[in-house]
Order: structure tokens, then C-alpha cells, then sequence
């Protein structure tokens, strides 16, 4: 993947791939920090992704990678700044179309910076820098699944808007974690897409313009123990007469814990406002409610 970003002269962060931490301290040892260090294969979400700031801690997040990583190689990649998007979409006889540009948040270095939600839809009028840069980020990212030749399937392209412009940091072949029930709730039936893309029909359909604004913020335990359920909606509601959704990832009596991964999600909450800023303060202000228990 990475090879494939810069033959095509995509802007992607250097990445190093290396299989010992002697190597790594050595790598490491005329370079500017931070950088980050994660596994290189198998991971699920960002298991074993940390910020190295200084040499100090380069051994334990080593072993952090290491342990997580399917092949035990280690990959050591420079670190930016910047705000995080997912920008999903689909591939039918060759032809791309994004379905969705969204925000991504996540819970941050004490969580291995886990998932936590997306905003998707129009943009706040005082969010003059992202209305500026909105059609760079979705042209970097056709061009990362362009240069991987993906074709008839999903896609998901990551990407950093940095004060120097847009940079690639991976690109997959599945859509982002949930994003289909964020499309499909905001009107978009991915399911329905990828059913007639296998059936060898070509989508021809040009990527939706939402009017309004959607976000899907996930709920996650704060401890260790069996879910219970208390909430009394788990389904599409209203409140002041905007759409909400709550849906289950986790049955009563399953086991849940502190959060090191997208796998360890309760559930989620989708709302709908009038942009994609609103959304999300609403979707995390419910997702905050008391929807569950920890027994």
C-alpha cells in the first residue's frame, strides 16, 4: 500500500517497517519526535498504536505493537498534526464515487485512540478552513484507491488534513466502522449498492448531497463487568423534532470492559441535525444518557 502511494505521488506519511526493538531505537535515534509506533499486521482498529515522545518509552510501546502484531513486525511512522477523516465509497466497473466524507474523533491516547464517533453532512458556516479544503481531502483519497486498484467493493481512505494539505495515512476495501449505519440512516442504501455491484450491474449514481447534518457517536464501558440494558428506546425516535437512533452492539449479560479497541463498543447513537457540528454534540450528549449498566 504504502509503495503503491508514493509510485503515484501520493502524500503519505514515511513509514518504516522493522522487526526488533534494537532496530527501532536505532531508526529512532536522529529523528525528530514524536513518531508513531503500531502493528503491522492484524490489528484490529488502533490495538497497539501509540505516540512515541521520547526514547524513554520506546521499549514497552514496542512490545505493545509487537504483541498485536499478526506478523510480529513493528511499523514506525512519522507522526502530524491535524484533523482526522474517513472518506468512504464505493468502486463499480472501475468507477469511483464517495459516498460519505466524515470526521473522525476518537478517545484519545489513553484509550489507544479508539474510535469514538463520526460527523458527516453539511458543514457550519463558521468552519471556513474545512469548507475550504472539503474537495482536497475527497480527491487524495480517490487517488489512494485509484493507485491500489481497487475495483467492485468498498472503500475507505483515512486522511489527515495537516496545515500543509491533506495527507493519505491507509486505505481499505471495507467501509469505516459503522459508517453503513450512518449512510443508511442518513438515506443512503449501501446494502442494497454493494447487492447490485456484485450482481455485476454498475452503479452510476453521483455521491449524495446531504442537507443536513448526521453523526453517529459509539458508547463504550467504563469498566469491567455483565451489560445491562436500561434504556426503554432502541429504536428510531424523535426528539424536538429531529431523528435519533440507538442500536446494540452487545446483549445483556455479555461481558463488557474499558475500551483498547472498536471491538469493545456497547453500542451506538446516530442523530440527525442541521449540520454535521450539531450532530455530534448531540449524539455525544445522549451517548452520555444512562443507556446501560455495568453490573
Amino acid at each position: 500500500m504504502k509503495k503503491r502511494f508514493e509510485d503515484y505521488g501520493i502524500p503519505t506519511p514515511l513509514s518504516i517497517t522493522t522487526a526488533s526493538l534494537r532496530e527501532a531505537r536505532e531508526i529512532l535515534s536522529d529523528k525528530t519526535l514524536p513518531w508513531i509506533l503500531k502493528p503491522c499486521s492484524g490489528s484490529q482498529g488502533s490495538l497497539g498504536v501509540s505516540i512515541v515522545t521520547g526514547i524513554d518509552e520506546l521499549q514497552d510501546f514496542y512490545i505493545n505493537a509487537y504483541n498485536n502484531s499478526q506478523d510480529s513486525l513493528v511499523v514506525i511512522e512519522k507522526y502530524y498534526n491535524g484533523r482526522e477523516f474517513s472518506v468512504d465509497g464505493i468502486i463499480s466497473c472501475g468507477k469511483p464515487i464517495v459516498l460519505i466524507v466524515s470526521e473522525k474523533f476518537n478517545l484519545g491516547y489513553e484509550n489507544n485512540f479508539t474510535i469514538s464517533g463520526f460527523a458527516i453532512g453539511s458543514i457550519s458556516d463558521e468552519d471556513h478552513d474545512l469548507k475550504k479544503k472539503f474537495s482536497s481531502i475527497s480527491d487524495v483519497a480517490l487517488e489512494a484507491a485509484r493507485s491500489l486498484e481497487i475495483n467492485n467493493s468498498f472503500f475507505s481512505v483515512d486522511v489527515l488534513l495537516t496545515a500543509d494539505g491533506p495527507i493519505v495515512i491507509e486505505c481499505g476495501v471495507l467501509l469505516d466502522a459503522k459508517i453503513d449505519r450512518l449512510l443508511y440512516f442518513a438515506g443512503v442504501d449501501v446494502y442494497e449498492m454493494i447487492c447490485r455491484v456484485v450482481a455485476g450491474e454498475r452503479i452510476e449514481e453521483a455521491s449524495p448531497k446531504f442537507q443536513k447534518g448526521y453523526a453517529l457517536k459509539f458508547m463504550f464501558a467504563q469498566k469491567e463487568g455483565k451489560l445491562k440494558i436500561v434504556s426503554d428506546y432502541d429504536r428510531q425516535m424523535s426528539r424536538n423534532s429531529s431523528r435519533i437512533l440507538i442500536e446494540w452492539e452487545r446483549n445483556n449479560d455479555n461481558k463488557v470492559g474499558i475500551p483498547k479497541s472498536i471491538a469493545d463498543t456497547v453500542g451506538w447513537v446516530i442523530t440527525e441535525a442541521n449540520d454535521r457540528k450539531e450532530a455530534y454534540r448531540r449524539a455525544t450528549k445522549i451517548s452520555e444518557e444512562q443507556h446501560f449498566q455495568v453490573i
